[in-house]
Formats: structure tokens, C-alpha cells, sequence
């Protein structure tokens, strides 16, 4: 894959996920670079077309599935008072917060 495509398939992936997290397509456009609001909503009609956001949900699944995992085994810790242990079950919880698109 040239790095060209590549790149443009990484904007139209964020460019969904911006949509979805309640961006306008100027405010699209403007973070990622594109010249116009067109531009914005050109990326996200290909990004809808090529099923990229499906590979996006598969990520979002399986990150979410490893941060269940880690929070599985640091919580015993965590109930026994291991500050680094409820740090880290905090921090998981905020991830899987932002994946789930709640923040």
C-alpha cells in the first residue's frame, strides 16, 4: 500500500470517529487538514464505503476485551490496597470509557 493511500484511509477512519463523536464537517476538515468541509464528508463517505469503520469497531473489540483482561487480574490487588494496582484499574476503565465513546 503507497503511503499516500494509507494516509488517506487513516483521515477517513478519524474522520469517522469525529463524526460519530459529534464533530461538524468544518470542524473535520479543520483537524485534519482537509481544504473544506467537502473534503471532510468526502472522507467519511469513503471510510462508510470501504468498511473501514468495521475495522474500527474490530479494534475497538478485541482493545476492549485485552483492558476486561487486565482489569480482571490487577483488581484483586486493587482490593487489597496496592495504589499501583487501583491506578492502573483507573486508567483501563478511562480507556475503555473513550473507546466506548462516552468521553
Amino acid at each position: 500500500m503507497s503511503r499516500d493511500r494509507a494516509l488517506s484511509q487513516y483521515r477517513a477512519a478519524v474522520a469517522v470517529e469525529l463524526r460519530m463523536a459529534g464533530a461538524d464537517y468544518d470542524e473535520i476538515a479543520q483537524e485534519l487538514g482537509f481544504t473544506n468541509r467537502s473534503g471532510a464528508w468526502k472522507a467519511v463517505q469513503r471510510a462508510l464505503e470501504s468498511r473501514t469503520v468495521k475495522a474500527v469497531d474490530r479494534y475497538r473489540m478485541v482493545r476492549f476485551a485485552e483492558l476486561e483482561q487486565g482489569h480482571r487480574i490487577t483488581w484483586p490487588a486493587a482490593q487489597l490496597g496496592d495504589l499501583s494496582a487501583v491506578d492502573r484499574c483507573l486508567r483501563m476503565a478511562e480507556e475503555r470509557t473513550k473507546l466506548l465513546g462516552l468521553r
